[in-house]
């Protein structure tokens, strides 16, 4: 009979995978749920975001700033092309984007 010690706080590592691929399927979610948002807002709605998170310090805005280039280059890819080449700031994007 083998008998497993195990202490508190502590996990197997089936457990540790198990927990692993549970975040990241919440991760996935509130990503996707994330870009729908994206996608449903308006042009301005999507600018005014962008001009909040220009002085944010969270890590993840980063990523969400990412979403919002995405978004706005795919609505207006001649406009994005021009501020993203251009020597403009982050806050001049909106004037470049159409909408």
């Amino acid at each position: 009979m083998t008998t497993t010690i195990r202490y508190r706080g502590t996990e197997s590592p089936e457990e540790k995978g198990e927990n692993k691929m549970m975040t990241l399927e919440r991760e996935n979610a509130a990503m996707s749920k994330a870009q729908t948002m994206i996608r449903k807002s308006s042009t301005k709605q999507l600018l005014m975001v962008w001009e909040m998170t220009t002085t944010s310090n969270d890590e993840n805005i980063p990523m969400v700033r990412g979403w919002l280039m995405d978004e706005l280059e795919r609505r207006d890819p001649e406009g994005f092309e021009a501020w993203i080449c251009g020597d403009a700031d982050d806050y001049e994007l909106k004037n470049y984007i159409n909408g």
